[in-house]
């Protein structure tokens, strides 16, 4: 789980707990008013929120449910005015930047990631790698919102091809 910067979290906050679940909520609240500029904060929430169960228990389902709210979605969008959707991919985003590529990022490149704004960095995640991060930022800050999107529609078929071409291939070394 993440740092939950800026929700006021003390140690003796349980996650999933009563308190914990009314700081984490409330600032979810907040930051849905200012998601242009801490739309990486929200994503945490949205995330943590996601894949947080009530008192902790992985028995119990998400800890909105407590909140009232049949799930994470119903949540999002009742009480965010956040689109299901919308609260998906930012949770995505957080999941790619902070889970799958946890470390592998150096931070000036992760930086520039960020600042590319969340609808960009929506995107790019599909296809970043550590490997092939700086050539994507690079190609997002100077690419409009379309062309990036069509860039990476073009590198995910090319992926796929060489995939089943890889699978074909490996088929005849048996």
């Amino acid at each position: 789980m993440g740092r939950l910067s800026g929700v006021g979290l003390s140690a003796t906050d349980l996650p999933g707990s009563e308190t914990w679940s009314d700081k984490v909520r409330r600032r979810a609240r907040t930051l849905i008013r200012t998601i242009d500029r801490g739309y990486m904060e929200l994503a945490e929430l949205l995330y943590t929120v996601h894949d947080t169960p009530i008192n902790g228990d992985p028995n119990q389902p998400s800890v909105c449910v407590s909140w009232g709210f049949s799930g994470f979605a119903d949540w999002a969008e009742k009480e965010l005015g956040l689109h299901r959707r919308k609260a998906e991919r930012l949770q995505r985003i957080w999941w790619e930047m902070e889970v799958r590529l946890a470390g592998k990022l150096p931070p000036a490149v992760k930086q520039r990631i960020i600042e590319l704004g969340w609808s960009k960095v929506r995107e790019v995640v599909r296809v970043l790698s550590e490997t092939n991060a700086e050539q994507w930022v690079e190609m997002a800050e100077n690419l409009t919102h379309p062309e990036l999107c069509n860039a990476i529609r073009q590198a995910l078929i090319e992926q796929e091809k060489k995939e089943q071409a890889d699978a074909v291939g490996g088929d005849d070394d048996e």
